[in-house]
């Protein structure tokens, strides 16, 4: 099962069940608060953003995670050698497309995953690239670290949440805008012990339920 066969499977259970969660810290664009362990009891997390109209200027806003396949396809250069509309270019030197399982509902991304080559992309770095990836108003709820308390090789990574206004606006299958956004060094044989040092896969995904956080990777 690839990491996105993973990832959806989640989003439709997360959907379900009661919420991904997160520590309401400040807004995303403080990168300060992506260098933290923080979570929080559900009760206390940030009121969920009602499902809105989305604004001509907060669409436009949207060009990775929420946008629309042509928006998403303006910023991003397709992989013609492989499948044109899930795999995107540069490739690693390992061989993978930088962006793959580029996943669409409703004729919007709502989840893809990224690939780096081993020893280039330390953990802070991955964080900061995965905040490009979300909306622009997206605020980190929990930045959950399994890997410190792994117990067995699915606890190999790091879950980050975060929620945005302008998605739930966007995407109507996720009227709360929740994204998980997870971090690890997953290969084609599953995942490798966590190093801090070098992330090799970003998982992005929309949907959940806020204040849930997921047991394992």
């Amino acid at each position: 099962m690839t990491a996105i066969d993973v990832a959806t499977s989640a989003r439709v259970c997360w959907l379900a069940l009661p919420c991904s969660a997160l520590c309401a810290l400040a807004a995303c664009g403080d990168s300060s608060n992506l260098t933290s362990h923080s979570t929080t009891n559900p009760a206390t997390s940030p009121a969920q953003p009602a499902a809105g109209t989305l604004s001509a200027a907060d669409d436009a806003r949207l060009v990775e995670l929420g946008a629309t396949l042509a928006r998403w396809n303006k910023h991003h250069v397709p992989d013609t050698a492989r499948d044109p509309q899930t795999n995107f270019l540069p490739r690693t030197q390992g061989g993978l497309d930088r962006f793959t399982e580029v996943a669409v509902d409703g004729g919007r991304v709502y989840a893809f995953v990224m690939h780096f080559d081993p020893g280039t992309t330390d953990e802070a770095t991955a964080k900061q690239l995965a905040q490009q990836e979300v909306p622009p108003d997206s605020r980190l709820i929990f930045d959950e670290q399994l890997y410190k308390h792994a117990k067995d090789a699915d606890d190999q990574c790091e879950i980050l949440q975060f929620q945005s206004a302008i998605l739930a606006a966007a995407l109507p299958s996720d009227p709360t805008g929740v994204i998980l956004v997870t971090l690890s060094d997953e290969t084609s044989n599953g995942f490798q012990p966590f190093d801090a040092s070098s992330i090799v896969t970003i998982n992005v995904l929309s949907g959940g339920t806020l204040g849930y956080m997921p047991g394992e990777c």
